[in-house]
């Protein structure tokens, strides 16, 4: 395991970010190396990672336990297949997609997590290529289940919709989220501009897509 940690660290290590981003999209970047730039005026980059770490804490923490455990999942699921809004299947491939990310950071069946073990536990695993890139696959599975009508979009509506998911309850707050990162104010998310951004928000302090409030005001 420490072999493999050290493997991992001098790989990520040894990564030019600047030649990827003048030489890739950045929807490649999620296999390659997180980055930590472009931190907000007055916010240090630990500092922004906890904040963000608490509202990915709320959203994952489905019973309202203040602890995560793969029993949160399940009554995701449960809830969304209740709710007759999606369809089973887009809703059965999501959560098991969580569920499966969830144990590659250590948090099988029987374990729960406070906020501080579950941000610890974030922070060393995004040394992991197969968890990181495991989360642009749950990203994207997302956007196909809220994109319920196969319009390979989402609208506002949709992120109304997703909103409930995440435990966003202000509509300000849910309306605020997407103009934020509407950048052409067209009203359309694609599949790519959503896993982008979701991925910024989740995975790094940038900041460079404006997806810093996307989710509502960072907490205190």
């Amino acid at each position: 395991m420490a072999s493999f940690t050290r493997q991992l660290v001098s790989l990520c290590s040894s990564i030019n970010t600047r030649a990827i981003l003048t030489k890739q999209p950045q929807r490649f970047l999620a296999v390659q190396k997180i980055r930590f730039t472009n931190t907000p005026a007055g916010i240090s980059k630990n500092e922004l990672w906890e904040k963000k770490n608490k509202m990915i804490f709320r959203t994952v923490d489905y019973n309202g336990d203040n602890l995560v455990s793969q029993e949160d999942f399940k009554l995701m699921a449960e809830d969304y297949k209740k709710s007759g809004k999606y369809r089973h299947e887009d809703i059965t491939a999501f959560t098991n997609k969580c569920s499966h990310n969830a144990a590659l950071m250590g948090l099988s069946l029987g374990i729960e997590w406070s906020l501080e073990e579950w941000s610890k536990a974030r922070k060393y695993h995004m040394l992991n290529p197969e968890y990181v890139s495991g989360l642009k696959v749950m990203f994207d599975k997302l956007f196909t289940m809220v994109d319920k009508d196969r319009k390979g979009y989402l609208s506002m509506d949709d992120w109304e919709d997703m909103a409930e998911i995440l435990h966003i309850n202000s509509r300000e707050e849910v309306k605020s989220g997407f103009d934020a990162i509407d950048a052409n104010k067209d009203g359309k998310l694609s599949r790519e501009e959503f896993t982008d951004y979701m991925f910024e928000f989740y995975c790094t302090t940038d900041n460079e897509l404006g997806t810093i409030n996307m989710l509502g005001p960072l907490p205190k």
